[in-house]
């Protein structure tokens, strides 16, 4: 016989439901040092498992696949921090050479508008910093270095995961059972790592593309407006447009209104073409979030986490809708997430109501006789 419990009231439930939430904000803003690596690592373990799990299969003991994977996952660690850590030494010495003549080129934009009337922007040299843009790219890539230099916390926490990786399915199952949570769980763990590696593969062709363009057009730093375009692609809605805002605008200054605008048909191509049209077609849906919830992520994984907490909190926050759309209990909460679009093309659950909606295990079936009625 199941125990009744008594349940709160609903506003005695929303404050504590709202005291809980401050208190884990609390926790995670004070274990940052902690937390940014480890959540990286869980990252990491899901996009390095599928080349595991190939390793595997073809006959690679499972150590050894898991020791030549973090092999690579380090040296890709270690080269990437060099070669982010030298184009920020490059373009924080560069910025004086550019600043100066971004603050002429608004003046003469300043003046164009003037003589056309615009006297609502007739100040525009003193509403827009040009060492704010460039600065913006310099703590972007900044935060990126501050992760990555964590090579030896990254690769052993995923080394620690990937050995887990494979009994987890049965270790959910007998916690929680295939029909109570294991099940979903496991089909919500399956559909953020497609995403996620996905989304990786997506992003690293943005950064490879946009790189490649801003080099072609003979525009500096190339290599950082390349890597900034493959993190920002990562933040839906308004990422591809804020990483393409400094190269445009350098461009502007090195390149005149001519070359400005050849970079940011590239970029416009790029992420049109890739965002728009082999995204969709290849996760079978256009995935994200709505523009306030953006905006709203980037505020408070800014303010818990700094630099890096705006960097990995949009996606984190994208692979925990994902998980809420697997049950038809939580489904209500992704649909708020997502934008208009993303809500009508939205799948059905991956796990049958039954399972979220199922009875306890001493409550009689819905249609059966009560025990001690008697069975005509």
């Amino acid at each position: 016989m199941a125990l009744d419990t008594p349940s709160l009231p609903r506003p005695m439930l929303a404050l504590v439901s709202a005291a809980a939430f401050v208190i884990v904000a609390a926790g995670l803003k004070a274990a940052e040092g902690v937390a940014l690596p480890v959540l990286f690592s869980v990252f990491m373990a899901m996009l390095v498992w599928p080349l595991v799990r190939a390793m595997v299969r073809a006959g690679v003991p499972k150590a050894l696949a898991i020791l030549l994977a973090m092999l690579l996952l380090a040296g890709a660690m270690v080269g990437g921090t060099a070669i982010v850590t030298e184009s920020i030494a490059e373009f924080t010495a560069s910025l004086p050479r550019y600043q100066a003549p971004l603050e002429l080129e608004l003046a003469r934009l300043n003046a164009w508008l003037s003589a056309r009337g615009l006297g609502t922007v007739a100040q525009l040299e003193t509403q827009v910093d040009p060492g704010a843009l460039f600065g913006a790219v310099r703590v972007a890539a900044a935060a990126v270095v501050g992760i990555l230099s964590n090579v030896l916390v990254v690769v052993v926490t995923t080394a620690i995961l990937l050995l887990e990786a494979s009994e987890l399915g049965t270790k959910l199952e007998v916690a929680f059972g295939q029909q109570e949570g294991g099940g979903w769980i496991g089909a919500a763990g399956s559909q953020v790592q497609r995403y996620l590696v996905l989304k990786t593969l997506i992003s690293l062709a943005t950064g490879v593309l946009v790189g490649a363009w801003v080099w072609a057009w003979g525009l500096d730093f190339a290599i950082l407006f390349g890597l900034v375009a493959f993190l920002l692609n990562f933040v839906p809605a308004i990422g591809s447009i804020v990483a393409s805002v400094p190269a445009v605008v350098l461009a502007l200054v090195d390149l005149g209104l001519g070359g400005a605008v050849g970079i940011a048909a590239g970029y416009l191509g790029v992420n049109v073409t890739l965002g728009n049209f082999l995204e969709p077609r290849i996760m079978g849906r256009r995935l994200g979030l709505s523009p306030f919830v953006v905006v709203l992520c980037l505020f408070f994984w800014g303010y818990l986490w700094g630099p890096g907490g705006m960097l990995i909190g949009v996606p984190m926050t994208v692979i925990i809708k994902l998980a809420l759309e697997t049950s038809p209990n939580t489904r209500w909460l992704a649909v708020l997430l997502g934008g208009a679009k993303d809500a009508s093309t939205m799948p059905a659950p991956l796990i049958p109501p039954s399972y979220a909606e199922a009875p306890a295990p001493d409550a009689p079936a819905p249609d059966a006789p009560a025990p001690d009625a008697p069975v005509p």
